[in-house]
């Protein structure tokens, strides 16, 4: 008996060893791109335990494929969930997008993307917008990157979104659909500004008072920083997360975030955020 592909035997405890070799033989290449989707994704989401029947829905009969996984997607995760069609209106809206947004999807169900979200990037430009790069990038089968857009709630606040994007291809293109995975990160862009204003006025303050700060490498020595903990140091600065850190240096999270206390400690600071001010002063950061 032939052997199954190693994607389908991943599978097997959990969908069971005689179903996955009947799709590794038989599922046409559509499929299997579909529970590719579903590998990728579903366990970011807590969704695996729904994937025997999102796979009985692809073999045939209820759902699309779409219907099954938005609706699983939805369910499942606490991030908001929308997704769009090729012409970019609204086809659904999760539980958890009407909270983030506080717009229900009633009164976006039909509408365009750009019309209900509003998104703007860092410089306050319009960032959601007809064929926009996100949409553009999903039509030609491109990977596209998780941004962050400022949107404006139901309720007038402006908050930030980070946003991660699924495309499920059809075989026709009006089949298209484009899913948006967004969550809240109005706290971290808001520390980030602070954090980029606070270094600005020290740095303001020291020229005015004739003091210039200490020389770079003098104040390496002095704390003696290590390379790793600079490297850190700037990432952070940067405004990437404990996360994006790791996968940026290729280490754990709890990697960093030692090298990230032994920063605040020789910093003598209490918080990333005051860690980068006393780094703006000594001309580090």
């Amino acid at each position: 008996m032939s052997r199954m592909s190693p994607f389908w035997r991943s599978y097997a405890p959990i969908v069971g060893t005689r179903q996955c070799r009947r799709l590794d033989a038989n599922a046409p290449t559509r499929n299997k791109l579909a529970c590719a989707c579903i590998e990728r994704h579903c366990r970011a989401f807590a969704a695996l335990s729904t994937l025997p029947s999102v796979l009985k829905s692809i073999e045939g009969g209820g759902r699309s494929f779409s219907e099954q996984f938005l609706e699983t997607l939805g369910e499942s995760s606490a991030d908001g969930v929308y997704a769009v069609d090729d012409q970019q209106r609204i086809v659904f809206w999760s539980r958890a997008a009407e909270v983030l947004t506080g717009r229900s999807a009633a009164d976006v169900a039909g509408k365009y993307c750009y019309e209900v979200m509003l998104g703007g990037d860092h410089d306050g430009s319009a960032f959601c917008r007809r064929n926009c790069p996100t949409v553009a990038g999903a039509r030609r089968g491109r990977a596209v990157p998780s941004y962050d857009i400022s949107s404006p709630t139901a309720d007038g606040r402006q908050a930030w979104f980070n946003v991660s994007i699924v495309a499920l291809a059809g075989s026709r293109r009006r089949d298209l659909r484009v899913v948006h995975m967004f969550r809240d990160v109005t706290a971290r862009r808001r520390a980030e500004t602070f954090a980029e204003k606070t270094m600005e006025l020290v740095q303001s303050m020291d020229e005015e008072e004739g003091s210039p700060p200490l020389r770079r490498r003098d104040a390496e020595a002095t704390l003696n920083l290590t390379p790793r903990e600079l490297e850190v140091l700037r990432l952070v600065g940067q405004g990437l997360s404990t996360n994006e850190i790791a996968a940026r240096l290729n280490l754990s999270r709890a990697t960093v975030r030692n090298h990230a206390d032994r920063l605040r400690q020789k910093l003598g600071a209490h918080s990333r955020i005051e860690a980068l001010v006393r780094a703006g002063q000594l001309g580090i950061a």
